[in-house]
This record gives C-alpha cells, sequence and structure tokens, in this order.
C-alpha cells in the first residue's frame, strides 16, 4: 500500500507548455535575444511559468546579470560603470599601453561587433570599431603585445604577428611549424619570449625556448629546456619560467626557474621545487607570487598560492588555501589579484576572483562572485580587467533552482536541492520538481518535491522515489505524471513510470511493467558530466493530451508487449493502448571502438489531438524522422513531408507546441509550421557547448531556451536565453 497521503497541490487548472487545439499563434514570430535577463553557470534543464515568475531547474550553481566575458574593476573591487560585452570565452588579455586591452579567447562577439577570437577595448571602454584581425577561427589561446606588433597564438591561424594598430596581418613568419606547438607567449615591451614543443626556428636549434626581438628577428636568446615550459613571466629584469622541468638555462631547476634575459642562463635565484603545474606568476620587487594546481612547493603545503623572496629565493609562510584552482595572478597597486576556479580562500566565500593586500598579506574582502573560472587578469590605469569561463559577474548563489521576476532579474527564494534537477511542472502556484537530488532546502525530499511557487518555500508532499532518477513531468486529468529511471515510490514498485493525485499529492494505484532488453550502458566510456550514457534505459518525456497518457525513452516492452521507445496509456489505469510506432537507432558496437551509440531514446513529447510529435535521438520514428517526426495519434503512422534532421547526430532535446508553430531544440532551436511541415525562417543564432539547447518554455510572446548554452547571437546567453516577440 502507498504511504503517500501527504497534502500538496491547490488544484487549480495544471499550466503546461502547449496551447490547446486551435489556439492562436498560428506562424512563428519573429523573436529578439532579450539583453537582460539573468544567466546561469551550468545547464538549465527545465524551465516553467508560475505566478509571474519563470522557474529553472537543472545543475548550476550561480545565476547573475550578462555581463559577457570580460569586466573591467575599479581597485576597490567595484565593477566599472562602462565596458563592452565580450561573448564567448576569454582566455588571455593584454594591456595596449594606452589604458585600453587586447583579449583573446573562444570570442565570437565584442561590443555587439563580430570578432573573431580577438578583439581591441580602448581606454574609454568601447569596442574598437576600426580593429579587425579577420581571423579564419574564434579560438586564440594566447597574445603578448611588442611595439607596434600583437602576437597571437591561435587554433587553426596558429603563431602569428599582427599590427596593432587595426588587426591586419603583418606577414610576418616565425620560422615554427605549424605542428611544433606554440604554448606560452611573453613580452617585456621590447622583446617576445616564446615557449612551446619546438626545437628549432627556421633551422636554427631551440629547444623549447625562444626570443624575437621588435622587427620579429629570432635573437640569441636560447636557455635550452630539458621539459615543458608552461608559463612565462617578465618582470624585475629576468624572465620567469615555470614548467615541469629539472634544467633549464644551463642551471639545475626544480619547474621554477629565473632566466636572463640577455643570454638565456639561469640566474642565481633557486627557489624550491613546485610539485604540479604553476598557471600563474606574478611579481614585485621583494616577493615572487606563483599560482596553480599544485599543492606543495619545496616539501611544505601550498594549496594553490605561494610566496617566494625574489632575492634569495626562500618560500615565505604565507600559506593561503586556494585549493590547487588558481589560474591568473597580477600586481595592481598594493594588491595581489588571484583568479581562477575556486570557490573559497581559507574557509572565506570568494567565488572565482580574490584579493590580498601585498604590504599585510591579508585577504581583502573584495568580492563578487564570477560565474566561471578566471583566467586573466591585466591591471590598465586605475582599474583591473577580468577574463574567463563566465557570462556574468555580480551575481548570486542557486543551487540548480531559481527564480526570475518578469524582467527576468533573479528572486530572493532559493529551495537548494542538493542535486540536480531534471524537470519541472507547474499546478496553479505549485511547482513539481524532479530529478537527482535527495534534499531541498536541507530537508530530505527524495528525487520529487512541491515548492510554493509565491514564495519558494518548500511544501510538505514528501514521496520516497527509489532506484534511480525522475527524468519527466507533466501534469492532465487532475494527475502529476513522474518518468524517469526509478524503481519504486514509496515501496511500491513503479518501473520508471508512476502518478500522483493533484487533489492531495497521494500515489495513484496507475503502473506499467515497462522493459528494456538491451544493455545498460555503453560500451564505449562516456566522459561525464558533459555527456550522458545513451543507453540507460527509462522513461525521458512524458504528456497527457484527452485521456491519453504518451511515455517515451529507452525501453522495448510494456508488459510483455512490444514497444520501441513510445507507448501510451489510458491516463486512469494504465491500460496500454494500441499506438506502437517503431523507433529505429543507430546499432549498438560491438567493442569499445566505433560511433558513439544512439540506441533511438525519445526524449520529448508533445500530444496535441491528431497528431503526437515527438524529439530524441533516432533514425527514424513510424517511419520517418532523424530526430524529430510528427505521428498520427491513433496508428502512429509519420508524416513522411514533416521536418527532420539528415544524421542520427541530429537530436531534439525539448519541444513546445504554439499554436501550429512548433519549437524545437533542433541543431539549436527551430521552428516548424505544423500545417506545411516546414521549416521557418527565424533560425537564432543559439552557440551551445557540447549538450546543446535542452528546455523549452513559452511565456506570452516570450519563448525561453535553456540548456548548456553560451550565446545567442551577440547576447552572452550563459544557461539560459530569452526570445521576445
Amino acid at each position: 500500500m502507498s504511504k503517500t497521503t501527504r497534502g500538496w497541490l491547490v488544484g487549480a487548472a495544471a499550466t503546461l507548455l502547449l496551447l490547446a487545439p486551435g489556439a492562436t499563434g498560428a506562424a512563428a514570430r519573429s523573436l529578439t535575444a532579450d539583453t537582460g535577463a539573468d544567466v546561469t553557470n551550468g545547464r538549465v534543464r527545465a524551465i516553467a511559468q508560475v505566478d509571474g515568475k519563470t522557474v529553472l531547474g537543472g545543475d548550476f550553481d550561480y545565476v547573475g546579470p550578462q555581463t559577457g566575458a570580460g569586466v573591467p574593476f575599479t581597485r576597490g573591487g567595484a565593477i566599472a560603470a562602462r565596458y563592452p560585452q565580450v561573448v564567448g570565452e576569454v582566455y588571455e588579455a593584454v594591456a595596449d599601453g594606452s589604458g585600453g586591452v587586447f583579449v583573446a579567447g573562444e570570442i565570437t562577439h565584442v561590443g555587439g561587433l563580430a570578432r573573431q577570437g580577438v578583439a581591441h577595448i580602448r581606454s574609454d571602454g568601447t569596442v574598437d570599431a576600426g580593429w579587425d584581425a579577420n581571423l579564419e577561427d574564434s579560438s586564440v589561446h594566447d597574445l603578448a603585445v611588442v611595439g607596434s606588433r600583437l602576437y597571437i597564438e591561435a587554433s587553426s591561424s596558429g603563431f602569428r604577428a599582427l599590427r596593432a594598430t587595426d588587426g591586419g596581418d603583418t606577414g610576418w613568419d616565425p620560422g615554427i611549424g605549424e605542428f611544433d606547438g606554440v604554448d606560452e607567449l611573453e613580452s617585456d615591451g621590447s622583446t617576445l619570449y616564446v615557449a612551446g614543443s619546438f626545437d628549432d626556428v627556421d633551422g636554427t636549434p631551440r629547444d623549447g625556448l625562444a626570443a624575437y626581438d621588435g622587427s620579429g628577428t629570432l635573437t640569441a636568446w636560447d636557455p635550452g629546456v630539458d621539459g615543458r615550459v608552461g608559463k612565462l613571466a617578465a618582470a624585475n629584469g629576468v624572465v620567469y619560467a615555470a614548467g615541469s622541468f629539472t634544467a633549464v638555462g644551463g642551471a639545475t631547476r626544480g619547474g621554477l626557474a629565473a632566466l636572463d634575459p640577455l643570454t638565456g642562463d639561469a640566474t642565481a635565484w633557486d627557489p624550491p621545487s613546485v610539485t604540479y603545474d604553476v598557471m600563474a606568476i606574478a611579481a614585485t620587487s621583494s616577493t615572487v607570487y606563483v599560482g596553480g594546481t599544485f599543492w606543495e612547493v619545496g616539501g611544505q603545503t601550498r594549496h594553490g598560492l605561494a610566496a617566494i623572496d625574489a632575492s634569495s629565493g626562500t618560500l615565505s609562510s604565507w600559506a593561503p588555501d586556494a585549493g590547487q584552482k588558481v589560474h591568473s595572478l597580477a600586481i595592481s597597486g598594493t594588491n595581489l589579484v588571484v583568479g581562477g576556479g575556486f570557490t573559497a580562500i581559507d574557509g572565506s566565500e570568494r567565488y572565482r576572483l580574490a584579493a590580498f593586500d601585498t604590504t599585510t598579506e591579508r585577504l581583502l574582502p573584495w568580492h563578487v562572485r564570477t560565474a566561471g573560472q578566471v583566467s586573466a587578469i591585466v591591471p590598465t590605469g586605475d582599474h583591473v580587467y577580468v577574463g574567463g569561463q563566465f557570462a556574468s559577474v555580480g551575481g548570486v548563489k542557486r543551487d540548480n533552482v531559481a527564480a526570475l521576476d518578469g524582467d527576468g532579474k533573479v528572486l530572493p527564494w532559493s529551495p537548494n536541492p542538493n542535486g540536480m534537477v531534471r524537470a519541472l511542472a507547474v499546478d496553479g502556484t505549485t511547482v513539481v520538481a524532479g530529478g537527482e537530488f535527495t534534499e531541498f532546502g536541507g530537508q530530505p525530499r527524495s528525487r520529487l518535491a512541491a515548492i510554493d511557487g509565491t514564495n519558494g518555500s518548500l511544501l510538505s508532499w514528501d514521496p520516497e522515489v527509489t532506484g534511480g532518477a525522475v527524468r519527466a513531468l507533466t501534469i492532465g486529468d487532475g494527475r502529476l505524471y513522474a518518468g524517469g529511471t526509478f524503481t519504486a515510490v514509496d515501496g511500491d514498485r513503479r518501473t520508471w513510470l508512476a502518478a500522483f493525485e493533484t487533489s492531495d499529492g497521494s500515489l495513484t494505484p496507475f503502473a506499467a511493467d515497462i522493459t528494456w532488453s538491451g544493455p545498460h550502458t555503453s560500451p564505449i566510456p562516456v566522459p561525464t558530466p558533459i555527456y550522458e550514457d545513451p543507453l540507460i534505459p527509462g522513461v525521458y518525456a512524458l504528456d497527457e493530451d484527452g485521456g491519453t497518457v504518451y511515455a517515451g525513452g529507452l525501453f522495448d516492452g510494456v508488459g510483455g508487449q512490444t514497444r520501441t521507445r513510445l507507448a501510451a496509456f489510458d491516463s486512469d489505469d494504465a491500460t496500454l493502448l494500441s499506438f506502437s510506432p517503431t523507433v529505429t537507432g543507430r546499432p549498438i558496437p560491438r567493442g569499445p571502438f566505433g560511433p558513439a551509440p544512439r540506441p533511438g531514446r525519445v526524449n520529448s513529447i508533445v500530444a496535441n489531438g491528431a497528431t503526437v510529435y515527438v524529439g530524441g535521438q533516432f533514425i527514424s520514428a513510424g517511419g520517418s524522422g532523424y530526430g524529430l517526426a510528427a505521428l498520427d495519434a491513433t496508428s502512429g503512422a509519420a508524416d513522411t513531408g514533416f521536418a527532420a534532421g539528415s544524421s542520427i547526430d541530429d537530436i531534439s532535446e525539448a519541444l513546445v507546441l504554439d499554436g501550429t508553430t512548433l519549437y524545437s531544440t533542433f541543431n539549436g532551436v527551430r521552428a516548424i509550421d505544423t500545417t506545411t511541415g516546414a521549416y521557418d525562417a527565424w533560425t537564432p543564432a543559439v552557440w551551445s557547448y557540447h549538450a546543446g539547447a535542452m528546455a523549452l518554455s513559452l511565456a506570452g510572446d516570450r519563448l525561453d531556451v535553456g540548456g548548456e548554452l553560451r550565446n545567442a547571437g551577440a547576447v552572452p546567453a550563459s544557461g539560459y536565453a530569452r526570445f521576445d516577440g
């Protein structure tokens, strides 16, 4: 017997992401990316609208304003009043000598202008419209300024020199082959120092280290190194080098050394060895600061930060704990500014950015939350420019669930589940969340929880879901239906599908014997968390329409009858209906090699009267497909003229219907006219990482998109984007 008899819902009509048949909204609107909505630092997997608010669920721990990947700060830690938004990721930045900066990274836009890989930002906080390198690729890993030249190292364009005045190519040939890696560039203003995996420069022997003068001519500087140099820093009249080496410049050194800028010989400075990578170096006249992923220096514990006497090489007693996650350092006045992937220093919250007083060596109150890793810090006049793998700074902590107001700004309530939220559903002013959590706000909640949508408070409903996660939710016909990879609810067997009364939250007798006869894990190692194993069976998609519950996922049987990834049930008693389209995928390879498996999983369903729209990772559904299909609700046959993909890698994770327009997370986000089956001309430039767009929701004339997003055109819409009609 079920023990789930706790009260929960208000009993109002469900708010679904589907307009009723015949509703208006026939054609796809001309939608524009919202430049004011807050964003996240992780994947948004589910979106729901309640009480004038937008609720986001996923795996993130931060929500904040759109700032882009590069932001200038005052020395006191305040964000500057004016700066252009950088869309993408900033890997490196250098001062231009006039109060501005050159920025480089995985960049597509700066200040609304298209810029591939590198851009120039003026001292007044505006993008230099006349400066454009016109690179072939958008990924530049390093850069350095020497005189009138900007040297860059790009993923496709390679090591080259641009004119610092306008970004034009100088035609310079560095003499390093395109297959010989360049890892690091550093300038002392008149000389360019280079580290990499090369062993000669245009026929002249150079073991991993070389230098060029202001005209780009190779100099006699030839320290030689017996390993890899990953970091260079010119300061105090020397060139500091860090890496995985035991000898450099003719002397034995344990991964850290100072080299003469003219001869290349190692100086007498002989610091203690470092156990692991030094990612950053910054120096005052008396102290050399190093940051990285190390945990020991000279046999003494140092978690990511250490200070070494610039004269004697003696390790200082200064030992803050940054969790071995420091990637950038800079001296600004009397401050040492530290950036990386840490979330605390010495137990004090510092989200990826912090500052120390170099006189007292104390941690300063300077604290602005940053959504992602800080990779570049550059002092420029009275400001410090900070860049990295983020789209927002100055936000707030929100774990896996957040609510935004009508303008897209984060609200105070914060339920804080301790695990991923994969699905959301709304009934009146109640929000139901499903996922992989075991607590909500410190209170036990096993994969399902209910929240008051007016204030974010946790409600008393507390079913015990075991055996796996909740992956899908839908509300209809007075019930909440939950699908996933679980096997029981409150001790009663429920294999991947369960139903609850919305009136009191009680578990209903609704149960289906859903099975999968294939393998339960991929034969190919699947990296996490970027990718997810496509061979975990369960129910991944649900919708209810007119007394019928449609379920999709990875299964091949229901109650002993064949049902390949799709099935339909009577909403009252779970009677299996005749709806049985065949969904096929790529054969599962034998052994650890071969193409990634695509077994034909259904990830999304929208049922609308006579038609059932399905999306997923399949070759065919009902006889048509590649990731998207329109099926007859009775026969299961596919409309062969309906828009679909062209390969097995065309995947649709989410669908939402607006009248006769179907929006799909299909190769980004697409709109399809359901009357013709053709794609609409609206194709927003949604750029995403591996997982892509994963969630859709309608709010009046607005379309909300969630996923592992990076940007929507020139808008740094990380994790979440709004498109206004």
